[in-house]
């Protein structure tokens, strides 16, 4: 069995646990949805953009990512209706390479429409954890 099989049978058979704080000791628990199999992020302050204006935002948070698992971050279906705003490179992804307490996660965010601020807890991403490529599949050929 090839390492990425064994490693996704391990995570589909038993609960990864990922260590994980926040800089801001108020901020919500992490918990996986209802609906689904993603883990809302939450909004560390409020955020005010304007019309135009993109800024890097951090998430205030951390992670201990085991080896050979990654992070997807995508926003919220809700988020662009509820404030206008849109992750600027579509998808973050984390891997294990980024787990130190120095790490923290952080998301290019731009104001596209005046909807409203983000308010402080307001729930505007959403992540996975999945199984990292470890290898590359690729093979450079002369012809194909």
């Amino acid at each position: 069995m090839s390492k990425i099989k064994r490693l996704l049978n391990f995570i589909l058979t038993r609960k990864v646990k990922v260590p994980y704080y926040f800089l801001d000791k108020q901020m919500p628990s992490l918990k996986q949805i209802n609906k689904g199999n993603w883990i809302d992020l939450a909004a560390p302050s409020q955020i005010i953009l304007h019309k135009g204006s993109s800024r890097m935002i951090t998430l205030a948070i951390a992670m201990y990512m085991p080896e050979g698992i990654e992070a997807n971050v995508l926003p919220r279906s809700s988020m662009y209706k509820n404030y206008g705003t849109i992750l600027l490179n579509s998808e973050g992804v984390i891997d294990d390479t980024y787990r130190g307490p120095e790490d923290i996660w952080r998301a290019n965010i731009m104001q596209l429409e005046e909807k409203g601020n983000i308010e402080k807890h307001d729930r505007i991403l959403q992540f996975r954890l999945i199984p990292a490529m470890n290898a590359s599949p690729l093979v450079k050929l002369k012809f194909l």
